[in-house]
């Protein structure tokens, strides 16, 4: 990827080029540029899955409309990456320094660059209480990310149902009707000196089916 002083002076020159002003609009959209590649990646593997499984398709067959289909079906499966790749963007964002000291504007003060300018004057105890807000907040979501994994996934359609085969097993009238079947071919074959020839080709043929 790009280095941090390079985008951030490359936005910086950019801004000042079209001759927009540096403000929070100016800061987001800088931000927004750089989360953005996380978020799609996410998000696009994720859909790639879904076309494979053709539910959508399927809830249109049953009547759904496109956007019924993409609501409740679409939507809901995809929600886990674009969850993903939102909280992947707000750590990205959140932790980014060097964009934001060179897009942010006057009166504009991000936590990261308060943090610097804090520094500047030794650890005072505002940043030791930062600190272990942010990795309370960390552990917490971590516990919840865990705890929401180990759920199972009852919504999910493609996910089977207990005590349910996916494939139904032989009904056993079938196999006594193939049974039947293979007897009586078998006893209309040839005469008695080619009979053990032609059972063993008539069950060879027989096996394959």
């Amino acid at each position: 990827m790009m280095p941090e002083v390079a985008l951030g002076v490359g936005i910086l020159s950019f801004l000042i080029r079209v001759g927009y002003e540096l403000d929070f609009a100016a800061l987001a959209c800088a931000h927004a540029l750089i989360c953005l590649p996380y978020t799609v990646a996410a998000v696009r593997a994720r859909l790639v899955s879904l076309q494979e499984s053709s539910l959508e398709e399927a809830a249109m067959d049953l009547g759904a409309t496109e956007f019924q289909a993409f609501v409740k079906v679409t939507l809901p499966l995809a929600m886990p990456a674009i969850i993903s790749g939102a909280l992947l963007s707000f750590t990205v964002s959140f932790e980014d320094f060097v964009t934001s000291f060179f897009v942010a504007g006057i009166g504009i003060v991000t936590m990261p660059i308060k943090i610097y300018s804090m520094m500047k004057f030794g650890v005072t105890p505002e940043i030791n209480a930062l600190s272990v807000c942010l990795l309370g907040a960390t552990l917490l979501l971590l516990a919840l990310n865990a705890a929401l994994a180990a759920r199972p996934d009852e919504g999910d359609p493609r996910r089977p149902r207990p005590g349910r085969s996916r494939v139904p097993a032989p009904h056993s009238g079938q196999q006594e009707t193939r049974r039947q079947e293979r007897d009586r071919v078998i006893a209309d074959t040839d005469p008695p000196e080619t009979e053990g020839i032609g059972r063993r080709t008539v069950q060879t043929r027989l096996g394959r089916h």
